[in-house]
Parts: C-alpha cells; structure tokens; sequence
C-alpha cells in the first residue's frame, strides 16, 4: 500500500497561530515558516514538528535540533533521517538527495495539543525510534491508545490488526479489490481524531473509513475539515469539490445496469472514463475491456491485479469502491462527445 494511501493521524497539534509575527522558536534555533528549493518545500511549523512536501506527497516529521544537525522522525513510519543546518539557521540541506532549502517566508510558530495520556503514550514520544520496535509487541488495545494519544503510524497498525482478527475480511478485500468496511470503533475514534486535529492527512484516513463503510456523505464532511485544516496540502479541497453534488436522495437509489457516456472526476474535465453501448471501456493506463455487473456492483478490469469496482448513484452517477478510486465520483459529461 502506497505511503499516500495511509498518512495517518496528525496528532499533537492543536495548531493555533501566534498573535505575533513569525519569530525564531528558541527551543530550535529554526524560522516557523517556509524552505524552498526548486522541485519542494520544508515547513518548520513549531520547535517539535516540520512538513516536508514534493509535488505528490506530504510528510510530518517530529524534530530536534542537535547543532548543525537536524534530527527528524517521520510521524507516519517512524523512518529517521538527519539534515545539515547553517550556522543562521536560514538554510536546511538534505546531504542524501544534495537539496538545499532556503527560507522564503517566515510564518507564526503553531502551538502543540497536550502531551500523550497513557503511558504507552508518554513511553513512545519520549523516543521515537524506538517507538517503531514498539509497535510490533504491544497489543491490539495498546495500539488504539497510541493512536488516540496522536501517535500518527500508530492508527493504521491499530486497524490492520483488528482487521486480521476478524474472519474473511482481509481476504474479501483481497480478491475483490475493495477494502473491507472496518470495524465502527475505528471509524468513530478516527472521526473524532479528525474533528479535533488540524491535520488534512489525518482525515482523509478518517474519510475513507466512513467511504468503506458506505457513510460517503460523512466522509464528504470529514473531508471539508480537512480542506480547512491549518496543515493541509489542498488536495482535500479539489475532493471535496468534486463530491458536492452527491445527494443522500441519488445514493439510496443506485441505478440498475451498466451505463452509457463519458464520465469525469469533475463536472466540467475531461472524460476519465467511456462506457460504450456495448460495455467496452476505455479508461486511462488500461486497455480496452468489457465492464461486468454483479450484485450492484461494476467492475472494470485492469492490470494492477484486479479490478475497478464502482456502484451507481443515481442516473448520472459512478461512485469509486475500489483502493485506487475511494473518495473519488464520477460524474456523467451531457456535454461530451
């Protein structure tokens, strides 16, 4: 599974801006605000925690500074790498990849939530690293509280092995290609998560739990607060854009049959997928192929190991059931060719 898919629980901010201009955090010696360098950017967002983005991908990172080193954990696999700081603190440097981030723009320092609760909690952020040796001895209950205390790497194990403890899931998920609905406790606790955080990452893990569920105007809801979360890259926002004509009226009365047009992501892009009479579709990155119904659901296939699966929501309507296609609906181009 992609590390897109499964950046999970953002965690100890409570994330309020400083009333005053963006200053040096003296407990790092590092600029709130923005690094850049041509191909991404480093957002120093507080004495403990910077973002690091590329054009596809976001990154929390917990961090110390250590000297000239910058010292980072990454809050969604616990992965630790160090960086090289200049002696004004203006320049970060990535060694490995020969990047050099200058600040462009400084920004009010944020502020942190409360310190983890429980002592699996406490024991964790004290050290991270070995927090990551951690995850695989503690048990399932162990790991929900790690995951309520914002320990981000902690709520996708959390699942995963409540999963597994449940008979047939994980191989319906498997063979089908769309992802088990998990169990309500994670749904619930990661809704809440997501209503009291400020991460855009960590709803839409929270979002797509309510999408495996089948609750996709929840999941529409989970996802404008991560539109306006203060951490958030703004691909919430083009999401939920793209579901706000979903209508509870068009899911509980899905269309029966295999439809016929040109489909988009967008009201107004350009076609994604086109379903001929005859149930050919050509569909970008996969050949030609015979869509199949089954039970309600449409299944495309494709090269990836399995298939894209969609159900109807109305008329006019494809809604994404499959890994690839969660948080994600298809809507019918009147005006396409």
């Amino acid at each position: 599974m992609s590390f897109l898919t499964h950046v999970r629980v953002l965690f100890l901010l409570l994330l309020t801006p400083l009333s005053f201009p963006a200053l040096a955090d003296p407990a790092s010696g590092l600029t709130c605000g923005i690094y850049k360098e041509p191909r991404s950017q480093i957002r120093v967002l507080n004495h403990e925690l910077l973002q690091q983005s590329f054009a596809t991908e976001t990154t929390l990172h917990h961090y110390r500074l250590e000297g000239s080193k910058l010292k980072r954990v990454t809050l969604e696999e616990l992965v630790d790498t160090t960086m090289d700081v200049s002696a004004d603190g203006k320049t970060i440097t990535d060694p490995m990849f020969k990047f050099n981030y200058v600040l462009k723009e400084e920004q009010p320092c944020l502020t942190n939530l409360p310190q983890p609760k429980t002592e699996v909690g406490k024991t964790c952020w004290n050290d991270l690293r070995a927090c990551k040796k951690m995850m695989y001895e503690i048990d399932t209950a162990q790991l929900k509280q790690l995951c309520e205390d914002h320990i981000d790497s902690a709520c996708s194990r959390w699942e995963a092995r409540a999963s597994a403890e449940k008979s047939g899931q994980s191989l319906f998920a498997t063979v089908t290609g769309i992802p088990a609905a998990p169990a309500q406790e994670y749904t619930d606790t990661m809704a809440a998560l997501c209503r009291s955080g400020v991460s855009a990452k960590l709803c839409t893990e929270a979002a797509k739990a309510q999408w495996r569920s089948g609750q996709y105007l929840a999941a529409r809801d989970l996802l404008q607060v991560a539109c306006a979360a203060p951490i958030n890259d703004g691909a919430s926002c083009q999401k939920v854009a793209n579901l706000a004509s979903l209508t509870e009226q068009d899911i509980a009365s899905p269309a029966s049959g295999i439809p016929v047009g040109a489909f988009a992501l967008r009201e107004t892009g350009d076609p994604d997928i086109t379903i001929a009479e005859d149930g050919v579709v050509n569909m970008r990155g996969i050949a030609p192929v015979k869509a199949q119904e089954e039970q309600g659901i449409i299944r495309i296939g494709h090269n990836k190991g399995g298939a894209f699966a969609f159900r109807r929501a109305g008329n006019d309507t494809l809604i994404g059931l499959d890994f690839w296609n969660q948080l994600k609906v298809y809507h019918l181009r009147h005006d396409a060719e």
